[in-house]
């Protein structure tokens, strides 16, 4: 990849760089790709609704002329980053910023939250990150550059009711990007 320096970090970032975001779909996945799209970034958005995807990608391209590829998958499989990031290497791209932004949230009081809510909760915000940035990091490490975006909430930091299973994820999500920096 042909680099140029940025000025503040004496760090090399590539010229165009590609962002992978996780539920891009919609909300603020959405946003990160309009975002990112204007700052000139290739987008690979992911996201489990093909057919929201494919309208995010028609915004991006018409409105910033931004590159972008549509990945359908459903992060609370262990197995979806590995086939993702297989995916974008097979087009001959790398991935250089990854942002973790895939989420759900269910609200049930503590006593009706059953274990299989808990996991899918688990599976999608805490694991799919994990997984999604050991994925990345091939690509990362191989360019000597790459950014991480774990994105989190008020419940990564506090308690709240009735999102037991969300609030203690996002507090995962937190210690696991902190671990990780």
């Amino acid at each position: 990849k042909v680099a140029q320096s940025t000025a503040s970090s004496g760090l090399v970032m590539p010229p165009r760089p590609i962002a992978l975001i996780t539920g891009a779909s919609a909300g603020i996945g959405r946003e990160y790709a309009i975002f990112l799209a204007e700052k000139g970034h290739a987008l690979v958005l992911v996201a489990r609704r093909e057919d929201r995807l494919i309208e995010v990608k028609k915004l991006v391209s018409e409105r910033f002329g931004a590159r972008a590829m549509v990945i359908a998958e459903d992060l609370s499989h262990a197995a979806a980053p590995r086939r993702i990031a297989d995916t974008v290497r097979a087009s001959g791209l790398e991935i250089d910023v990854l942002v973790n932004n895939a989420g759900i949230c269910s609200f049930f009081p503590f006593d009706d939250l059953d274990e299989r809510e808990w996991d899918r909760t688990m599976d999608v915000i805490v694991k799919g990150a994990f997984h999604c940035t050991r994925a990345v990091l091939p690509d990362m490490t191989h360019a000597r550059w790459g950014r991480i975006v774990n994105v989190a909430s008020l419940a990564g930091l506090s308690g709240a009711p009735y999102i037991i299973a969300y609030t203690a994820s996002k507090h995962a999500l937190v210690g696991l990007t902190r671990a990780a920096a």
